[in-house]
C-alpha cells in the first residue's frame, strides 16, 4: 500500500508569503496560495508571529466550505515560506483523509469510543491536539501515522568518486 501524504493528496503544507511595508508604517502580509488570509500587522515581528495562525484559520474556512486546499508551490524571489508545525500537518492529513474516505465525526467517535464533541475538537485544525490522539484517530480509520526525516538541503547528493 502506498503512503498517503500531502504530496500524494496534492495540498500544501508550506505557504509562500511576501511582506509589503505600507506608508502607515504597518506591514501587509500577502499569501498567494491563500489570498483570503492577507492581513496587516503593526510590525514585521508581530506579523510573522501570527502567520501560521492566519494560515490555519484560512484552511479551516476552506475545509468548512468544502473548498479545495491550496496546491504546493515553491517560493518565488523575494518571498518567504512558512511550514505548518508537525502537529498541524498531521491534523490536516487526518482531516483530509476523513473527508476523502467519508468517515464522519459521529462514526469516528464510535470507532474511538469517545463523545462526538471530542471528535469535533480533534477535527478542528485550530484546536490543540496531541500527536498521539491524531495517531489514534488515523488508526481508527485504518491508517498508521508515520514519522520520517527528510534532509533540508534539496540538492542532489554528490557521488563519492
Amino acid at each position: 500500500m502506498t503512503a498517503i501524504t500531502a504530496q500524494t493528496l496534492n495540498y500544501a503544507e508550506a505557504f509562500r508569503y511576501h511582506v509589503e511595508r505600507l506608508p502607515s508604517e504597518t506591514y501587509r502580509f500577502h499569501l498567494p496560495q491563500l489570498e483570503e488570509a492577507a492581513y496587516e500587522a503593526p510590525s514585521f515581528a508581530v506579523g510573522r508571529a501570527v502567520l501560521e495562525e492566519r494560515i490555519i484559520a484560512a484552511l479551516e474556512a476552506r475545509i468548512r466550505a468544502h473548498k479545495p486546499l491550496p496546491a504546493p508551490s515553491r517560493p518565488h524571489a523575494g518571498e518567504g515560506c512558512i511550514e505548518l508545525s508537525p502537529t498541524s500537518r498531521a491534523k490536516l492529513l487526518l482531516i483530509v483523509t476523513a473527508n476523502r474516505t467519508n468517515v464522519y465525526p459521529a462514526e469516528l467517535a464510535r470507532r474511538l469510543d469517545i463523545k462526538p464533541q471530542e471528535v469535533q475538537r480533534i477535527l478542528r485544525l485550530s484546536h490543540a491536539t496531541k500527536l498521539d490522539t491524531i495517531g489514534e484517530a488515523l488508526r481508527a480509520m485504518g491508517h498508521k501515522l508515520l514519522i520520517a526525516l527528510e534532509p533540508l538541503d534539496e540538492r542532489p547528493e554528490r557521488s563519492a568518486d
